[in-house]
C-alpha cells in the first residue's frame, strides 16, 4: 500500500462505517436516556439547558451543542442521532492518525477498522447521547498529548488543552484518561517537558472551575447511588462480548497481541512505549472502577467503559499489523466478515414510538394522555409531543410535583372538565385504577405492547356520564352514544372514528360495526368492518350498561367534504338492524379532506 492509497484506503474504511450507522439510524425510538438528552434541552436558551443540567450528573458541553443541534436539523430521531455519529466518525479518523503515529499505517488502518466493526460504537453512535463525544475527546487528547511530548509548540499545547477541556465538560469520568495520559507522559517524557505539561492541565483545570463547583452540587444533591453493575464474574461475563466481541478469544488475542507487539516486530524495540498509551487507557480507567468502594457515584456500567473502547481498537489495530501479507490479509477478511454479519452488542429499546402513534391515532379532541412509564418519562413525551402534536395536554406521573398530592392534582386540575382519556401504563396494577374509579371514569378499552415479555399497556377511560347521552340505537340492542370524528384530514391519510357503546342487556349475537365514508351524492368512498374494537370485544361479551369504546380507521380518498356513517349488521345473514328513525344507517357527521 503506497503513501497516495492510505487516506483513500481509510476514508473508504469510514464510509463503511458511515454505511453501518446512519441507514438504520431511525428505526428505534428514542429510550430513556436519550428522551432525558431532549429535555434538558427543551429550554429557549443555553442558558435554560445549563440550568436544567444542574440537577443531573452531567456537564453541559453536548448538551450545548445538543440544543444549537436541534435549531439546525430539527426534531425526528435521525437527525438529532447524527450528532453523536459525527462524533464517532471523528473518532476513527483520529485513531487511524494515532495508530499511524504511535506504530505504522498498518495499525492505524487497522485501529480504524476495528473501531468501525465494535457493536458497542455502533450503539453508543445510534443515540442521541453523549457517549461517542466522550470517545472522541479521550481519542484526540491522546493524539494532543503524542503530538506535544514529540514537538512542544504552542499549536499543539493550544490543541492539547482544547481536548482535555472538551473531554472535562462531556464526562465527569474522563478524569480517568487524564490519569493514564499522565502516567503515560510520567514514563516517556523529561522532567523539564512534564513540567510544561503539568502547566497545560493546570490551565484545561483552570477553564474547567467554573464548572467543577456545579459538579460538587450535583454530586452531594444526588446522594448515595451504588454501582449500576455488582463487581463480579457475571457482570465480566456480561460486559466482555459486549466490548470485546465473538469470539472473545480472537479480539482479545489481538487486543494482547498488541500490547506485545513493539518486543515481536522488528524495528519496533525502540518505541514500546508506544503501547503504553492505549494501555494504561484500558487499565486506568478499568482499575479505577473496579478497586473504588465508594457507593456514592454510577461507576460500573457499559456507557462509562465508553472511554476504553479507542485504545482497545488501538491495541488490536497492533495486533493486527504484525500479522505480514496473506495471513494479514485472511485475518482481515475474517474480521470484516464477522464484524459486518453478526451483532454482539445491541440495545433494544422500549416501543415507545409505535405507542404514541397508536395512541395520537385515536386521541379525542384534545383530551388529556397520561402516562406512566417512570424513569422512561421524558422519551414517552418526546414521542406523544411528536405524533399527538404539542398542543395535546400530556400528563407524566413521573414529572408531577411530588410535594403536592398526586390524587388532588391530577382529579381536579390535569382531569378536571374531561369526558375522557387515554393512560399509558408500564405495569399490572396501579392505585390509580381504583381512583378514576371513585372519580366516575371507567376503563372503555385496553391493548398493549411488549418489551422483553413486560406489557406496556394503553387504557382508555372515559365518564360514565356519556351513558346519558344517545345519538341513535340500532333495533333497539345498541346504542350510540357518542361519536368522534376528526374536523378535517389530508388525502390519502388514515384516520380512526372513535364511537361509544352499550347496550341495556347482553346482546343476543355479535354484531358487525360498518364505518362508511360516503361522497356527497351517496356513494362509498371508504369503508372498515369489524367486531367491536378490531375483534377483540364482540358485543355478545358485553355487559348491561357497560360503555364500550370503539374505533375503526378510514383510508381517505381525494379531496374533498364527505359524510361519515354508522351501519350495524349481522355477519351471517347481512341483516341491517335500522337505528332509531328507521334508517339504514346514521350519519354521525362530516370531514373536510384537503390536499397534503
Amino acid at each position: 500500500m503506497t503513501k497516495k492509497t492510505l487516506p483513500l484506503t481509510a476514508v473508504g474504511l469510514l464510509f463503511l462505517m458511515a454505511l453501518l450507522l446512519i441507514p438504520d439510524l431511525g428505526d428505534k425510538s428514542i429510550w430513556g436516556d436519550e428522551g432525558w438528552s431532549i429535555r434538558f434541552t427543551d429550554g429557549t436558551s443555553p442558558r435554560e439547558t445549563v440550568r436544567a443540567l444542574t440537577e443531573d450528573r452531567h456537564p453541559p458541553l453536548y448538551f450545548l451543542l445538543l440544543d444549537g443541534w436541534r435549531e439546525l436539523a430539527g426534531e425526528k430521531e435521525t437527525p438529532l442521532r447524527m450528532l453523536a455519529v459525527y462524533a464517532a466518525l471523528l473518532t476513527g479518523a483520529i485513531l487511524y492518525q494515532l495508530g499511524k503515529n504511535l506504530f505504522d499505517a498498518a495499525t492505524g488502518l487497522s485501529a480504524l477498522l476495528m473501531f468501525a466493526l465494535m457493536d458497542k460504537q455502533v450503539v453508543f453512535s445510534q443515540e442521541v447521547r453523549h457517549y461517542t463525544w466522550f470517545m472522541l475527546w479521550t481519542a484526540a487528547s491522546g493524539l494532543a498529548l503524542w503530538l506535544y511530548l514529540e514537538k512542544p509548540t504552542f499549536a499543539r499545547a493550544l490543541f492539547f488543552v482544547a481536548a482535555v477541556m472538551g473531554g472535562l465538560y462531556t464526562h465527569s469520568l474522563y478524569v480517568l484518561v487524564i490519569a493514564g495520559h499522565v502516567l503515560y507522559a510520567l514514563l516517556r517524557s523529561r522532567p523539564q517537558t512534564f513540567l510544561r505539561l503539568a502547566g497545560l492541565y493546570l490551565l484545561a483545570g483552570f477553564g474547567y472551575s467554573p464548572w467543577l463547583m456545579v459538579f460538587t452540587y450535583q454530586y452531594l444533591k444526588q446522594g448515595t447511588i451504588t454501582h449500576t453493575l455488582p463487581i463480579n464474574w457475571s457482570s465480566a461475563n456480561l460486559l466482555a462480548p459486549e466490548f470485546l466481541g465473538r469470539p472473545i478469544t480472537l479480539t482479545l488475542g489481538l487486543l494482547l497481541l498488541g500490547a506485545g507487539s513493539p518486543f515481536l516486530k522488528t524495528g519496533w524495540t525502540e518505541r514500546r512505549h508506544a503501547v503504553l498509551l492505549p494501555a494504561l487507557g484500558i487499565v486506568v480507567p478499568l482499575g479505577f472502577i473496579l478497586l473504588v468502594k465508594d457507593d456514592g457515584a454510577t461507576l460500573l456500567n457499559d456507557r462509562n467503559l465508553a472511554m476504553i473502547l479507542p485504545p482497545m481498537a488501538l491495541l488490536m489495530g497492533a495486533g493486527i499489523a504484525v500479522f505480514k501479507g496473506y495471513n494479514r490479509l485472511a485475518l482481515v477478511s475474517l474480521l470484516l466478515v464477522n464484524g459486518l454479519f453478526t451483532t454482539d452488542a445491541e440495545y433494544t429499546s422500549p416501543p415507545w414510538r409505535p405507542i404514541a402513534a397508536y395512541v395520537a391515532q385515536r386521541e379525542v379532541d384534545h383530551e388529556p394522555i397520561v402516562y406512566n412509564v417512570y424513569g422512561e418519562a421524558a422519551a414517552m413525551g418526546y414521542h406523544l409531543r411528536e405524533e399527538a402534536g404539542r398542543n395535546i395536554p400530556l400528563v407524566s406521573i413521573y414529572d408531577l410535583d411530588p410535594n403536592l398530592d398526586l390524587f388532588t392534582t391530577l382529579r381536579f386540575e390535569k382531569l378536571a372538565n374531561t369526558a375522557g382519556f387515554w393512560f399509558i401504563y408500564w405495569g399490572e396494577d396501579s392505585p390509580l385504577f381504583p381512583a378514576f374509579e371513585e372519580w366516575g371514569f371507567r376503563r372503555t378499552f385496553s391493548d398493549y405492547k411488549l418489551h422483553f415479555g413486560n406489557k406496556i399497556y394503553m387504557h382508555r377511560y372515559d365518564n360514565m356520564s356519556l351513558l346519558a347521552e344517545q345519538k341513535t340505537t340500532y333495533d333497539g340492542i345498541l346504542r350510540l352514544h357518542q361519536g368522534y370524528v376528526p374536523d378535517r384530514a389530508s388525502v390519502r391519510d388514515n384516520i380512526y372514528i372513535s364511537l361509544w357503546w352499550s347496550a341495556a342487556q347482553t346482546p343476543p349475537q355479535d354484531y358487525t360495526i360498518s364505518v362508511i365514508l360516503l361522497h356527497p351524492n351517496g356513494t362509498v368512498a371508504s369503508q372498515h368492518d369489524s367486531f367491536p374494537q378490531q375483534g377483540r370485544f364482540p358485543t355478545s361479551q358485553w355487559q348491561p350498561d357497560q360503555l364500550v369504546y370503539d374505533t375503526h380507521p378510514l383510508k381517505l380518498p381525494e379531496a374533498g367534504r364527505y359524510q361519515i356513517a354508522v351501519k350495524v349488521y349481522t355477519l351471517s345473514d347481512g341483516r341491517v338492524l335500522p337505528t332509531s328513525t328507521n334508517q339504514e344507517y346514521f350519519v354521525m357527521g362530516e370531514i373536510n379532506v384537503g390536499e397534503k
